[in-house]
């Protein structure tokens, strides 16, 4: 029998099950399975967006049975992607494809950092975080969330989170810490504001402060005294 006749009766590989999409958590394993029928001897490849992948500690090829897999240790949002098993034998090779999808719990490239201001002068703090969107974030100081004010502005963009207080004075001395928050988890970090010195002067927000809850005061007492002046008459 010559060659090209013992090649016409191999049979071809084809898949009989083929890879499905999966959807991961950032840090789980990854496991895609495939199977296939064809004449031995078959050889099997993988490859992520074209780029052929090789056996090692973090990932173990095999191929048992006709069963072909790939095991993914602890996967990371890089190694989201299309992923290729293709077949060969003498007849010829055929594939299967799959996208396989990582979503990340928010985390921080670089925590937050320790900051020291003089009173009375702006202090902004700000940190990267990145995750799966979409992402929310909070701010602490202590265990008390901060709310915006007049003094106290909060931005997130572009991934990047920022706490300004203008005006510092001693009471804003204490642990600030970030929370960000996604549909995968949470994670947050924190670092001291150091305020240096006293106030030697009384800020002009302040000031006005006082002076409108003065006259509220004030008003309050006139009408008081008119009532009872009143009463008496």
């Amino acid at each position: 029998m010559t060659q090209q006749n013992k090649t016409s009766l191999l049979i071809p590989p084809s898949f009989v099950r083929k890879l499905r999409d999966v959807p991961l958590v950032a840090g789980s394993l990854a496991e895609l399975e495939c199977k296939v029928s064809g004449s031995a001897p078959l050889t099997v490849a993988w490859s992520r967006d074209g780029h052929e992948l090789k056996a090692g500690p973090a990932c173990e090829i095999s191929l048992s049975e006709n069963s072909c897999r790939l095991r993914l240790r602890s996967v990371s949002a890089a190694e989201a992607g299309k992923y290729t098993c293709k077949a060969s034998n003498a007849a010829g090779s055929s594939e299967t494809a799959a996208c396989v999808t990582v979503t990340e719990g928010p985390h921080f490239p670089e925590p937050l950092r320790p900051l020291q201001v003089t009173v009375g002068k702006t202090a902004q703090m700000s940190c990267r975080v990145q995750g799966t969107p979409d992402i929310a974030v909070s701010w602490f100081c202590g265990a008390g969330a901060l709310r915006p004010s007049e003094r106290c502005r909060m931005d997130f963009k572009n991934g990047l989170a920022t706490l300004t207080l203008t005006q510092t004075g001693p009471e804003d001395r204490g642990e600030y810490t970030l929370r960000a928050e996604n549909r995968v988890g949470q994670s947050q970090c924190s670092a001291t504001l150091s305020v240096q010195g006293e106030l030697s002067f009384l800020p002009l927000w302040f000031l006005y402060k006082l002076y409108f809850q003065y006259k509220a005061l004030n008003h309050r007492l006139l009408e008081t005294l008119q009532l009872k002046q009143n009463h008496f008459l």
